[in-house]
């Protein structure tokens, strides 16, 4: 809802108060510095020479305003030290991780873990899937491999096989799982709230599933480390072109 003008607003006379439609420019120099109402609005400030406002361009008007505040600090020193702290604060916090560095091992895993990955034909659109539950104490090594016809893309393989992994795991009564996929892009979706056009039921479908989990992550990792997964879904989709062919 667009809230109401304020009744001072609404009276405000810009021609009188801003500029003269004869003689004054149309700059935001003049409104911001040189009009009659900005220079009564500037007298105002606790500023040491207000004649030191006769810089040519209200950029270097501004960019001189922290040199020419009073002490004591009042509401724009106040401000400016409030500012520094803030930048100084900043300098304490820990440096986010470059995203570019190279991933050389796997995140730390939960009670179950599984490798994942996808082979796409362009032309069939048919897709083959491969999954690995990484063995711990409780469970077993266990290979997946699933196949499926109709695939409207490669990101929409590397989807249904997450998809597929997600299924297992409930079926298994896996209560947390951490899905490792070599797809950044869709890690990246699975971890927001944003959707994809191409992708939009599949992804549904998995943040559904995820509700069945008391914790779940989906991690990304290079090709490298699902190598094992994607062989099993290179010999899905072999094999699903074989008895197409």
């Amino acid at each position: 809802m667009v809230e109401a003008i304020p009744e001072r607003m609404r009276n405000f006379n810009w021609q009188k108060n801003i500029w003269n439609l004869h003689t004054a420019p149309k700059t935001i120099t003049h409104v911001l510095r040189d009009c009659e109402f900005a220079r009564q609005a500037w007298n105002l400030a606790p500023l040491r020479s207000p004649s030191s406002g006769n810089s040519a361009l209200v950029l270097d008007f501004l960019a001189q305003l922290p040199s020419l505040v009073s002490l004591p600090p009042v509401v724009i020193s106040k401000a400016i030290l409030d500012a520094k702290a803030w930048q100084e604060a900043q300098l304490s916090l820990p440096k986010p991780s470059n995203p570019h560095q190279p991933i050389t091992s796997l995140p730390p895993p939960l009670r179950n873990s599984c490798m994942v990955d996808a082979a796409w034909h362009p032309e069939s659109k048919n897709c083959g899937m491969g999954i690995i539950f990484m063995a711990n104490m409780e469970e077993p090594e266990r290979r997946s491999s699933h196949s499926r016809r109709l695939v409207t893309s490669a990101l929409a393989a590397e989807a249904w096989a997450i998809w597929e992994s997600l299924i297992i795991s409930v079926d298994h009564g896996f209560d947390e799982i951490q899905v490792l996929s070599d797809s950044q892009v869709l890690v990246n979706l699975l971890n927001s709230q944003e959707m994809h056009t191409d992708i939009h039921a599949i992804v549904t479908d998995i943040r559904l599933l995820a509700l069945s989990f008391s914790v779940i992550s989906f991690s990304y990792v290079p090709r490298s480390l699902v190598a094992e997964a994607d062989m099993l879904a290179k010999e899905a989709l072999q094999t699903l072109m074989y008895l197409h062919d």
